[in-house]
């Protein structure tokens, strides 16, 4: 395999990453935003 092909691989590859990465949130929950505990026992996901 040629250089030329092997950094198009891997630019398509970082490309897909970056779409794939980018289609999730979080948010930071503690004490002030109603967490009463410090430990979490469950994680659930919002549709």
């Amino acid at each position: 395999m040629n250089i030329t092909k092997l950094l198009g691989l891997l630019l398509i590859l970082s490309i897909r990453l970056h779409t794939w990465v980018s289609n999730y949130s979080s948010m930071h929950i503690d004490s002030d935003n109603g967490l009463t505990q410090s430990n979490v026992k469950s994680i659930t996901r919002l549709p």
